[in-house]
């Protein structure tokens, strides 16, 4: 009894990745060209700060296109015999939007497109984008969320399956984060203010899904841990760079060798279905769990009077044996 194989961990050696200003500037990259990590593709001009305040309109001081410095009275208002005034947090430009709204923009600064990865240039939209083509190593996860971002990826490890605040510092600034087993929600929030990148993790908070920074799950939600191949690979990404991209549910590592990982394949290759395999389920009301295999069951006849060769998993982290058809799982690799 076979079944088809599902390889996360696969090596890619056309791996497409898109980097994008955040509004329109000057691309400085040509097709063909070759990058390293740290090279600039382009640049545009950008208010990396923003104030919004809410005035009555005959209470404000400035006018809409103003240039103001900072601590200057933005609105004064007579309150209890005294007037009370909101000055400006920092210089900028005053933005008057519906007579009543103020919005505050700090002088543009230069933002540089960095490549983060060592690639070639495949395709150049002008004022606007890098079409980047590499090689890669490619981890498949089960559950994602959040944008395409570049980091350094950490290994932290607290010797625990639950990751904690407190396991949390300054130094993870720019990185992305992998850990081994469960986070919830509270370590995401504070790893957003930090300034981390993103977690490469077991499983999240069922909350999660609601959190802005960039998470890939290997096993999805609730208490859970990493499969052992997976921890095994992750561990060995010591200071790379890598990239994290929850719209694919991949982390894209490039610059690993080749002849470490199986090639991706355009025809699935198959194996024999054995106890103690790690299996996906591809029907409902289970589809998509993982499941590890107990028994071959051969020829069985289900409640719907459907016979065919069939197998009994027990559910990752869930109690209780279920029987499926063997040609709807495939095998986690």
């Amino acid at each position: 009894m076979e079944a088809f194989i599902k390889r996360r961990i696969f090596y890619n050696k056309r791996v497409f990745l898109e980097k994008t200003l955040p509004k329109e500037g000057e691309i400085t990259v040509k097709p063909g060209e070759l990058v390293r990590p740290f090279d600039i593709l382009g640049h545009t001009y950008l208010s990396l700060s923003k104030r919004e305040f809410k005035f009555t309109k005959s209470d404000i001081l400035v006018s809409d296109g103003e240039n103001v410095t900072y601590d200057q009275p933005l609105s004064r208002k007579r309150k209890f015999l005294k007037n009370e005034e909101v000055r400006a947090p920092f210089s900028g430009t005053v933005k008057i939007e519906h007579g009543s709204s103020l919005c505050l923009y700090s002088p543009a600064e230069k933002f540089n497109l960095v490549s983060g990865i060592e690639a070639r240039v495949i395709k150049v939209v002008d004022k606007l984008s890098v079409l980047l083509e590499t090689d890669a190593v490619v981890l498949v996860g089960a559950w994602s969320c959040g944008v395409e971002s570049v980091g350094e990826i950490k290994v932290v490890d607290n010797g625990s399956n639950v990751l904690n605040t407190k396991d949390l510092n300054a130094d993870d600034l720019g990185k992305i984060l992998v850990y081994f087993g469960y986070i919830p929600e509270s370590v995401l929030q504070k790893a957003k203010t930090i300034g981390v990148v993103g977690f490469v993790c077991a499983s999240v908070e069922n909350a999660a899904h609601s959190c802005p920074i960039n998470i890939l799950a290997t096993e999805g939600f609730g208490p859970s841990s990493m499969t052992s191949n997976i921890r095994s690979f992750l561990s060995s990404l010591k200071v790379r760079t890598a990239v994290i991209s929850p719209q694919r549910k991949q982390l894209i590592i490039p610059g690993l060798k080749e002849e470490k990982f199986p090639p991706l394949e355009v025809n699935p290759a198959v194996a024999e279905l054995k106890p103690g395999l790690l299996v996906q389920i591809l029907a409902w009301p289970y589809f998509g769990k993982e499941a590890e295999v107990t028994d071959i069951l051969g020829e069985h006849t289900f409640e719907s009077g459907i016979r065919t060769e069939a197998i009994s998993v027990k559910l990752v982290d869930e109690e209780g044996i279920i029987r499926v058809p063997s040609a709807n799982v495939l095998i986690l690799e």
